[in-house]
């Protein structure tokens, strides 16, 4: 029977992926601008970093041109919702979590069903752990 082979594993830096406004995101553009501008070759920050040369450009390129390294806006339509409306869900909900979608409208004065439950299942699917009911 033949032996399996040692899987090599490379050790590198990570840029962490997901939403890019995230401090820690923002933190490891803010590194490769530093390392730039202590001197390493971009060829050796995009080594150290895990990364490749043509993301390394990219943020040097953004910091020397705009001055940040933050991500720019997005487009698209706006929040139908504000932050403030989120948390009178969150709040109506950890009061009675078997609450249906339906109900939590009518008590929330909400004239979208529709959004409502997509409010719902971004908190489930994030940290808001319920058993709110969303039919």
């Amino acid at each position: 029977m033949e032996q399996p082979r040692a899987r090599i594993h490379h050790q590198r830096a990570h840029i962490p992926t997901g939403r890019a406004d995230r401090p820690e995101v923002i933190s490891a553009r803010a590194a490769i601008v530093g390392m730039r501008d202590a001197g390493m070759p971009l060829k050796a920050i995009a080594r150290a970093r895990g990364i490749t040369i043509k993301t390394v450009r990219r943020w040097i390129r953004r910091w020397d041109g705009e001055g940040t390294v933050a991500t720019r806006p997005r487009s698209g339509r706006p929040r139908i919702l504000s932050e403030a409306d989120d948390r009178r869900i969150v709040e109506a909900v950890m009061e009675t979590p078997h609450t249906s979608a339906v109900d939590l409208t009518q008590e929330l004065q909400s004239n979208s069903l529709s959004t409502l439950k997509q409010v719902l299942f971004f908190l489930l699917k994030t940290s808001f752990h319920s058993h709110a009911c969303l039919s």
